[in-house]
């Protein structure tokens, strides 16, 4: 991993400065098109792809080495369909967040991916739902099970 540029060393560690940008994208086989934010009062264009302008914050939960991380994820609800196609997914969707320079949005200075948006909630305000990394998620040890038909030695 890479470390941070110095023009964004400086800007992080500005008095007062909105440089920094956080995009989130939002994906889903059930989704028509991945749904891609950004934390600031403008659109931004990245890599030619545009961020809609929104309300997006991401925040630890807790550090507790016993337990899978964990952070959860705020969205403003700007359109109807977000929610919608939020909820019309089966299964959990992939989040990637990204940490861009506004005066250079095509440099990614950070980048996490293969999150899933767990227990999502929303209203007419905002969105919410948990981050949990999907490499951390518990997998079954045992993927059938055990019965007298199919082992009748057992029984």
């Amino acid at each position: 991993m890479t470390d941070y540029s110095d023009a964004f060393r400086a800007d992080v560690n500005a008095q007062d400065t909105r440089d920094p940008v956080i995009l989130v994208t939002i994906e889903h086989p059930d989704l028509p098109a991945p749904l891609r934010l950004n934390n600031s009062v403008l659109n931004i264009e990245s890599r030619g792809e545009t961020f809609l302008a929104s309300f997006v914050e991401a925040k630890i939960l807790d550090s507790d080495p016993e337990r899978t991380p964990q952070a959860q994820l705020t969205v403003s609800n700007i359109d109807r369909t977000l929610v919608a196609a939020l909820r019309a997914t089966a299964t959990a969707c992939l989040i990637t967040l990204e940490i861009i320079r506004r005066s250079d949005p095509d440099t990614v200075e950070r980048s996490m991916s293969n999150l899933e948006l767990r227990n999502v909630q929303g209203d007419e305000l905002v969105i919410q739902g948990d981050l949990i990394p999907r490499r951390l998620r518990p997998q079954k040890a045992i993927d059938y099970y055990f019965s007298p038909t199919v082992c009748p030695g057992l029984f």
